[in-house]
């Protein structure tokens, strides 16, 4: 039988499509919280040196409450997830973490995070709209919804 993870989304892939396109095997378990942790979007470096913006990436961030979704999936399941972030490329990595499912269950998840954050960078308005269908299709507080679509102003901003 093939091991079980829980897995942390947090970022594009909140919009469950996109779960359901590259990993469609699995099972929402419930939605969750990861406290004293934020969003944050960077600039980032991979493994070869190679520059790159809009990176999603899990931060500390005392006070801060961040919402995510939990899922199991299979060990086979992750390792093609790793594939597609590109972890043997030093872009993404693997992070461990305890986050409080809205069932009141604490789960030992993992998550990708990126792995060579140089610097703070903004989310392409595609990127932000997975983020923020997804905050609305799972029921976030409407205070965190807000907070995702302001960091859409800021990219608005940026570039008048």
């Amino acid at each position: 039988m093939a091991r079980l993870n829980y897995l942390y989304i947090y970022c594009e892939w909140l919009d469950s499509s996109l779960v359901k396109k590259w990993i469609p095997d699995a099972k929402l378990v419930t939605t969750a919280v990861c406290p004293d942790h934020k969003v944050s979007f960077v600039s980032y470096k991979d493994d070869k040196g190679e520059e790159f913006e809009g990176g999603c990436c899990l931060t500390d961030a005392q006070g801060e409450t961040l919402y995510g979704v939990v899922w199991e999936v299979s060990e086979e399941a992750l390792l093609s997830l790793d594939k597609l972030v590109k972890i043997n490329e030093g872009k993404y990595t693997r992070e461990y973490r305890a986050v409080k499912g809205n069932d009141g269950v604490a789960y030992a998840t993992v998550s990708h995070s990126i792995k060579n954050p140089t610097g703070i960078s903004l989310p392409s308005k595609e990127y932000l709209s997975h983020m923020v269908e997804g905050a609305k299709e799972f029921n976030f507080p409407a205070e965190y919804v807000e907070k995702l679509e302001a960091l859409g102003q800021k990219e608005a901003e940026s570039l008048a």
